[in-house]
């Protein structure tokens, strides 16, 4: 953890308690709030601890998640709604020619927007790719990515995407 994030034995420490109450409280704000809710995460709470955030679609909805002893935030869309998106995303991509430009899309809690990592120069591809899913476009941003994904072998384990 010093070495990766950052953090000394202390903040480590700390960094260990909020992820095992996020690990409880997570799932006790998704059943609290059902549709509206809009995925969680871990933030530095500027006084080198950390909380869990919980996202909500409403203000009474974010204000009874607090009730669990996380921080929240008001957002414009739910988890399942930027998961649908994602869908029709992957359904899209499917059915046309790839392009190598784009590299990956992904849900991103904290900005409740899709992000879509590509190529600069694969801009318009990125906004056919959008169109053609029947994707809000204002729920997506294009992330510029210097390279495309490779698939990386570890011995003794599986293939994955660097």
């Amino acid at each position: 953890m010093r070495r990766d994030l950052g953090l000394d034995a202390q903040q480590a420490m700390r960094y260990l308690d909020a992820e095992r109450s996020s690990i409880v409280r997570t799932p006790m704000a998704k059943r609290q709030l059902g549709d509206r809710y809009a995925g969680s995460w871990l933030e530095t709470d500027g006084r080198g601890g950390f909380r869990t955030v919980v996202a909500a679609t409403d203000v009474a909805s974010a204000t009874q998640a607090r009730t669990l002893g996380v921080e929240t935030r008001v957002v414009k869309r739910s988890l399942a709604q930027l998961d649908g998106a994602k869908s029709l995303l992957d359904r899209a991509s499917k059915g046309r020619k790839r392009d190598a430009g784009i590299h990956a899309w992904y849900v991103d809690v904290r900005t409740n927007q899709i992000v879509i990592e590509a190529d600069y120069k694969a801009k318009s591809a990125v906004q056919d790719l959008i169109l053609s899913a029947g994707v809000d476009p204002t729920a997506v941003r294009f992330r510029e990515s210097a390279g495309k994904p490779m698939t990386t072998r570890i011995i003794g384990g599986e293939g994955y995407n660097s």
